[in-house]
């Protein structure tokens, strides 16, 4: 069914933080959507444009519609985490933005210092939360938060001083169990009994998480993987039963309901035109 989600600008497409495995390759492609990926504790060989080169921790790339682009993960070594978010935006916002407009695609390629990759996770994991939430007025907020993010891009990309225009830093312990969640995506084995015994203050932890994100930790866990199921239906090439198995479904149709209920789309139909559906 079609979205009745109101007209907002920018809007989100597509967003999560997706932990990636040795030699993996996702290779040359172009997306209808703009991007923005920060990739952190490890790296990659990228592609942006017409130029493949050796990508650093904490490197920020910010990568417009129709531009190639590709990474190759090395068999030997660690591969990064992908802090992932596709979109689109109007004309008219960009126009308030005009270092966000570079023709050359290598000129918004930044590598980000630890108070930048900072703000930029204390954003992007409020836009998670929104985007995973049943909150009132949840496109606008989700909108908002994208704003606030590209706004700090246009800052930096000026070479500008950020100014700290973003909410309280969510807890340390309660990111540390957020990034741990996002780890657990590719190993559908992992449950909350794992979660448990890795933090042992994990009961007192997780009300706290609930707070800050609207959702238990095992709940937005299955928004992650829907999430990552999202990515692998847009970034690559594998059929719907591949990807079913990689998110831990024994069984094609399982996965298909499950992505049913929170996207309100089957996965072949969301794969061909996924701004026409919101999760319910």
């Amino acid at each position: 069914m079609k979205s009745s989600t109101p007209d907002v600008n920018p809007f989100v497409v597509l967003v999560g933080c997706v932990p990636t495995k040795k030699d993996t390759i996702i290779d040359w492609h172009t997306q209808r959507w703009d991007g923005i990926c920060l990739h952190t504790d490890g790296s990659t060989t990228v592609g942006v444009g017409d130029k493949k080169f050796r990508s650093h921790e904490n490197t920020l790339f910010f990568v417009k519609k129709n531009v190639p682009r590709g990474s190759w993960n090395s068999p030997d070594l660690k591969p990064p985490k992908l802090w992932c978010l596709l979109f689109t935006a109007s004309r008219r916002l960009y126009e308030n933005l005009p270092h966000l407009c570079q023709a050359d695609p290598m000129k918004m390629i930044w590598r980000l210092s630890s108070e930048q990759v900072a703000v930029f996770k204390s954003l992007f994991v409020k836009l998670v939360s929104e985007e995973a939430s049943n909150r009132p007025v949840r496109p606008f907020a989700i909108s908002a938060w994208l704003q606030l993010l590209l706004i700090e891009l246009e800052r930096w990309a000026s070479q500008k001083k950020s100014e700290k225009s973003f909410p309280e830093n969510v807890a340390p312990d309660v990111l540390e169990l957020w990034e741990k969640v996002n780890e657990s995506v590719l190993n559908p084995g992992e449950s909350n009994d794992m979660l448990q015994y890795i933090f042992p203050n994990y009961n007192s932890l997780r009300h706290r998480f609930k707070k800050a994100f609207g959702m238990s930790p095992q709940q937005m866990l299955f928004s992650l993987r829907i999430d990552h199921a999202k990515f692998l239906l847009l970034e690559s090439d594998l059929r719907i039963k591949e990807i079913a198995l990689r998110l831990g479904y024994a069984r094609q149709h399982e996965f298909a309901r499950a992505f049913h209920k929170q996207v309100g789309a089957t996965p072949s139909h969301w794969r061909v035109n996924p701004k026409l559906f919101k999760s319910s």
